[in-house]
């Protein structure tokens, strides 16, 4: 890894407020599909299995935490079933991930094709690798790690 990779990885660490044992980890989770040059083949070369990962713990610690909050509240207690799975899908829909992304300025950090750079990155890009990251922290520091983060700076609450 040269200097300055590894200063952007160490920047981005530091923006998160985390520190990655495992870098390789974190670089996979900002490495795009649309880099990789067989991407059917190369899938486990590329964040999609950390995306899939990272949104499973993303809808697990949200929902969770949902639930929590309506055991507590009248307003969510009095519900339906399916207010809670409104209220997960407005935090972690594609659109907010992306803009959280956004906020992180992660898309300076993704590896991506050419193409991606030409006409920008998009939302599906920046959502995707937002959830490879999730999934990245679970994979390296533990549920706990992960979950902490999604309540920093998804959910946003108060640490």
């Amino acid at each position: 890894m040269s200097t300055s990779h590894r200063e952007d990885i160490e920047a981005l660490e530091r923006r998160i407020e985390l520190i990655f044992s495992n870098k390789e980890l974190l670089k996979l989770a900002l490495t795009d599909s649309s880099s990789v040059s067989e991407p059917r083949k190369q899938r486990s070369r590329s964040n999609d299995q950390l995306a899939t990962l990272g949104d499973s713990v993303l809808n697990l610690t949200v929902a969770a935490h949902l639930y929590k909050k309506s055991q507590g509240s009248t307003a969510y207690s009095t519900s339906a079933v399916g207010d809670l799975t409104i209220g997960r899908s407005e935090l972690v829909n594609n659109k907010r991930l992306a803009q959280l992304a956004r906020q992180a300025a992660l898309g300076d950090f993704i590896t991506r094709s050419a193409y991606v750079d030409q006409v920008g990155i998009g939302a599906k890009i920046l959502s995707r690798a937002y959830e490879a990251l999730i999934g990245a922290i679970y994979l390296d520091a533990g549920f706990e790690k992960a979950t902490e983060f999604v309540n920093r700076f998804v959910i946003q609450l108060d640490h």
